[in-house]
């Protein structure tokens, strides 16, 4: 009787071993997924364990670490259930590339390979576009500074504008001022800093006022100034100067070539320059579609060159150009020769005079 006692006794053990520790330990689905930046991934993580007799192993616990990549966990652990299987889930971090996650029952190992793609965007700032002056104007064109916004450019993509109008989503950016879309002139990624330029919409309010940008399906919104003025001398490197490169106006002579060191303004010659920011017109402007010579009032308008003013004939929002105006002004001798200082300033809605970025204009 002894002898049978100890023996059912070894049967009993052997088929508890058997029924609690696992024959295999399985992935069975959550691998191979991707997810962007921040967001969780649609499925579970999710393993299954049977013993021996390929029986669900009930209430043993598993293991989940993360062996490389940015993402979290919901449970460092979790215990297999009525049909033997565990799961936790997984959040992607802010850092794009591939993850691995490794589940661990007793010896056994199964691992999940998981990738994060795209970064969260971020909206670092709103500048005007010639001046890099903080805030934007209506109706002129401005530039959105952030990061996370392309992952997969490299340099610059130009928009092009259909029937005069510009796209209002490029590359999978929206930008909003208010409540209105901004239209979108280029983008470009350079450096890890990701920039949009947009016109900042005609109807936009002036003061603080939110804006929005939406990139990967995500949204970020800020505050930004809207100024009724805010002028920008544009500008371009002149590489003919012997400075190699030096940054100068864009001004275009009489004949419609450029002014530069190697083509110099002439006293006495009347000139055309481009700016941004110049505010309200007589006429009416409307957002997206290029310019047909509204006039700004010249009594609003100075333009120096080597620290004195120069007759203004006339300004106007630029014709054929969509955010940019245009001045006339005439070179007066007085202003003498050389690579001179070049400014101009613009009154606003109470009469105050508020300056661009300086700049420089080669006259002879």
């Amino acid at each position: 009787m002894v002898v049978e006692a100890r023996f059912a006794a070894a049967v009993a053990r052997f088929t508890l071993r058997n029924d609690t520790v696992p024959g295999t330990f399985t992935l069975v689905s959550g691998s191979g997924q991707t997810a962007i930046a921040l967001n969780p991934f649609t499925q579970p993580l999710l393993v299954r364990a049977v013993n021996g007799r390929a029986q669900s192993v009930v209430g043993a616990t598993v293991a989940f670490d993360v062996v490389s990549g940015d993402v979290t966990l919901s449970a460092q652990s979790a215990v297999t259930d009525a049909q033997g299987q565990a799961s936790i889930r997984a959040t992607a971090g802010s850092t794009s590339g591939p993850a691995v996650v490794q589940a661990t029952l007793g010896v056994s190992r199964v691992t999940f390979n998981l990738s994060v793609t795209g970064v969260l965007p971020k909206f670092e700032t709103l500048v005007n576009a010639a001046s890099s002056a903080p805030g934007g104007s209506p109706c002129s064109i401005a530039i959105l500074r952030g990061s996370g916004l392309f992952p997969a450019l490299r340099g610059m993509d130009v928009t092009a504008p259909l029937g005069g109008r510009l796209p209002t989503t490029f590359r999978g950016v929206t930008v909003r001022i208010g409540n209105t879309i901004a239209p979108i002139l280029w983008v470009s990624s350079v450096d890890a800093v990701d920039q949009v330029a947009i016109q900042v919409p005609c109807e936009s309010p002036t003061g603080t006022v939110p804006v929005s940008l939406t990139a990967a399906g995500q949204t970020v919104t800020a505050q930004a100034s809207i100024l009724d003025v805010l002028p920008g001398i544009l500008e371009t490197p002149d590489w003919d100067s012997t400075e190699n490169p030096r940054r100068h106006g864009v001004i275009m002579r009489p004949d419609g070539s450029f002014v530069s060191a190697r083509n110099p303004a002439l006293v006495g010659e009347t000139v055309t320059g481009l700016f941004v920011g110049l505010g309200a017109t007589t006429e009416t402007r409307i957002t997206g579609v290029t310019g047909s010579g509204q006039t700004v009032p010249t009594d609003r308008v100075v333009i120096g060159v080597n620290n004195l003013g120069m007759p203004v004939e006339s300004a106007v929002y630029a014709p054929g150009r969509i955010g940019l105006y245009q001045v006339r002004f005439t070179i007066d001798p007085a202003a003498g020769s050389g690579n001179v200082p070049y400014a101009i300033a613009i009154r606003d809605s109470n009469g105050n005079l508020v300056f661009g970025n300086a700049s420089v204009i080669a006259v002879r």
